[in-house]
């Protein structure tokens, strides 16, 4: 059973991490969005600034900088605050990347 378990997934594996390459690249397409004026499109730009960031917290807070979001570091908590520029917009990042790991 472990090994066809295990099988199953090694012949999985070449179809998933294209797809999740897609996914990727996807997310980063959408980074645009983070400026947009519609705060709808801006919070799932958000997301998917999140996403891209892959748990590297100065390159999360880079993306959002670079459109104009304001990063407030609070080291005493650990926590990045990211706020656009629509009121109630914004992400809470943990500095060390934590929020994102498993």
């Amino acid at each position: 059973m472990i090994r066809a378990t295990t099988l199953a997934l090694l012949a999985a594996l070449p179809v998933a991490a294209p797809a999740m390459a897609l996914d990727l690249f996807m997310a980063e397409s959408s980074l645009g969005a983070l400026s947009d004026s519609d705060p709808s499109r801006a919070y799932g730009a958000a997301l998917a600034a999140c996403l891209v960031g892959q748990g590297d917290a100065a390159r999360t807070a880079a993306l959002f900088t670079d459109t104009g979001w304001t990063l407030t570091a609070d080291t005493e908590m650990g926590l990045n605050q990211i706020a656009s520029t629509h009121d109630a917009l914004y992400v809470l990042a943990a500095t060390d990347g934590s929020f994102s790991r498993k």
